[in-house]
């Protein structure tokens, strides 16, 4: 059982009102990943360099404008080291940044 199906059980599972909203942005949280994972990532490992560090669910690469970042696909959320700055949407300036989005993209 993923971690997604485990969420989704305990969901359903759950009485108290307070409890389902933490379940549900954890399922958010994990679905986002997966979404990362499974099709972004491939992606963006053709252009750049990636460093995956498990423990913090973080990827690190080097993007020419910028140069070294930090992306947490959890939270969406993009450390940018040179200027110590946080950038929220972070995986839509990957996708801008390495030049990902294609026409079928778009249209899908």
């Amino acid at each position: 059982m993923t971690k997604k199906e485990d969420l989704i059980h305990q969901l359903n599972t759950e009485d108290n009102a307070l409890k389902s909203l933490g379940i549900v942005q954890k399922l958010n949280r994990e679905t986002k990943n997966e979404r990362f994972l499974d099709y972004w990532l491939p992606k963006i490992k053709q252009r750049v360099d990636v460093t995956v560090d498990p423990k913090m669910d973080k990827y690190t690469m080097t993007l020419p404008e910028h140069g070294i970042v930090d992306f947490f696909p959890k939270s969406n959320r993009l450390l940018i080291r040179k200027t110590n700055t946080w950038k929220n949407q972070g995986l839509v300036m990957l996708i801008n940044e390495l030049k990902l989005r294609t026409v079928s993209d778009e249209k899908g």
